[in-house]
């Protein structure tokens, strides 16, 4: 299904910078705004990454996700702390070697590939906004859940494949104003 979904997106929070000094109240209220899931940005082996998901899973029992960079990737002694932090989704920024992908998920943790990259029994695909494509989502299998991170302004038009997303992962900052639940409420709405 490439066109618009027949259902409201699932909304994952990607915590803001200026929120990484008060991760569990950033949880609460994210949880109480309504928001489906929690993400932190960082590398895999990030110590600091790793506190923050680890104090995310003990605010609140959303999924949680690792978003990271397309960066060199450290030796995989990095994957058992990273899968004690009780993470759901590792969303790289290239295509993970699919031998490291599937010891990702042998500790217990999904791996989001970009289209172009997935697997046909991926069971999701993950694309940035702005990243160049009209269709970002067209080839993908189609029981592949799709997600796209949206970009840091608030107020831009929203990015091609915004309507057919199955996930949104909206920066942070979007959410912080003074009313995080309606802003919630209007992605949810999708475009006008």
């Amino acid at each position: 299904m490439n066109g618009p979904r027949p259902y409201a997106p699932r909304l994952v929070a990607l915590l803001p910078a200026g929120a990484a000094g008060a991760p569990v109240e950033w949880a609460w209220s994210m949880r109480d705004a309504g928001v489906d899931g929690l993400a932190v940005a960082g590398g895999p082996a990030d110590p600091v990454a790793r506190d923050l998901l680890a104090a995310l899973r003990g605010a609140v029992p959303l999924p949680l996700e690792l978003h990271f960079p397309a960066i060199p990737l450290p030796e995989p002694d990095w994957m058992g702390p990273l899968a004690a932090t009780g993470i759901d989704w590792v969303v790289p920024g290239r295509a993970l070697p699919e031998e490291l992908a599937a010891r990702l998920e042998t500790f217990g943790m999904g791996v989001a590939w970009p289209p172009a990259r997935a697997p046909g029994d991926a069971a999701r695909v993950h694309v940035v906004a702005g990243a160049g494509s009209a269709d970002p989502f067209g080839g993908v299998p189609e029981a592949a859940e799709r997600s796209l991170t949206l970009p840091d302004d608030p107020g831009a038009p929203p990015p091609e494949g915004a309507t057919s997303a199955d996930t949104l992962v909206v920066p942070g900052e979007a959410l912080t104003g003074a009313d995080p639940g309606a802003a919630v409420a209007r992605l949810r709405e999708g475009p006008a």
